[in-house]
């Protein structure tokens, strides 16, 4: 199975430091286009504060699939900045594209 997570926060009225995004809808819209037909779940999520929370969730309803796939998007301010280390060397082929290994530790 192949899954993907939409984060969508356009709407910061509760904190005044940040303005609210208009083109975060047409991202959300474009990127659900864009996966609908290679990916067997797609779901949206918008306005959430707790991605730990959403996205552990929306993995918890996969737990016991064998998913090939995860596609994560975000749409948003953003206030830190994370970095994915990967292993050039670990990577399997499918369809003719290249899959690589991410070795950086998410989650507990």
């Amino acid at each position: 199975i192949k899954i993907a997570l939409i984060v969508l926060n356009r709407d910061y009225s509760q904190t005044p430091r940040y303005s609210n995004l208009q083109g975060v809808t047409k991202d959300g819209d474009l990127m659900q286009e864009m996966l609908k037909d290679c990916f067997d779940e797609v779901e949206i999520v918008t306005n959430t504060i707790d991605f730990e929370k959403q996205i552990k969730s929306f993995c918890g309803k996969y737990a016991n699939s064998h998913v090939k796939s995860f596609h994560f998007h975000y749409s948003g301010h953003g206030v830190d900045n994370g970095t994915g280390e990967i292993d050039t060397n670990s990577y399997t082929m499918e369809d003719g594209k290249k899959f690589v290994r991410g070795v950086t530790s998410v989650g507990d």
